[in-house]
């Protein structure tokens, strides 16, 4: 959690208006401003702290970007003493801290590695077929006809994945003075009415 420190002169006039100010429009800039930032994030790949994300390991594209729902889910909420910018996307959590991922009822997590196999089960693909490698076992299927006939390889399979963490959630130093003034311009204004 983030706390604002507003300088000791403006303490004053704070404490004698806070009773009597509606802060809900205060913390619904701020918010606003949060999620802006975070969307921000997922456009220029990098993290609260400036750092870029860690490339993406088999598809072409932007990290967290594939089907764009994390970065749409992102959304923002005041009340009266809080700004709160989150999501309900169910693995953010994984994305922003990082993690291990295992297979549960399969056999092995079936991990696309081709544009035709994202965001598609492995049964859909009625035509493939498992190719075994010393270093790796594949979901794969033949396209083309004669001389042209080749593999297309769709998922590589795995009994775990380890996802490098990508934050997008957080609040830099910037950011904290950015809102500190933010506040004490919101209270100055409110005391001067």
């Amino acid at each position: 959690m983030i706390e604002l420190k507003i300088k000791n002169d403006l303490a004053l006039y704070v404490n004698k208006v806070s009773g009597k100010v509606n802060t809900k429009e205060l913390m619904e800039e701020i918010a606003n401003d949060m999620q802006a930032r975070v969307q921000s994030r997922f456009r220029m790949s990098v993290g609260p702290d400036g750092h870029r994300w860690f490339p993406i390991g088999i598809r072409k594209g932007k990290p967290l970007m594939n089907t764009g729902l994390l970065s749409k889910s992102i959304s923002s909420k005041a009340t009266m003493t809080k700004a709160i910018v989150g999501t309900n996307n169910r693995y953010a959590r994984l994305h922003n801290y990082g993690g291990v991922i295992r297979a549960k009822s399969a056999g092995a997590l079936t991990i696309p590695i081709s544009p035709k196999s994202y965001g598609k089960s492995a049964r859909r693909f009625r035509s493939a077929f498992l190719v075994r490698t010393p270093g790796a076992t594949f979901i794969a299927r033949e396209v083309g006809r004669g001389k042209k006939r080749q593999l297309e390889f769709l998922y590589v399979l795995k009994q775990s994945a380890k996802i490098k963490a990508r934050p997008f959630l957080g609040i830099n130093t910037a950011m904290q003075e950015r809102y500190r003034r933010i506040a004490e311009e919101f209270y100055r204004k409110a005391w001067k009415k």
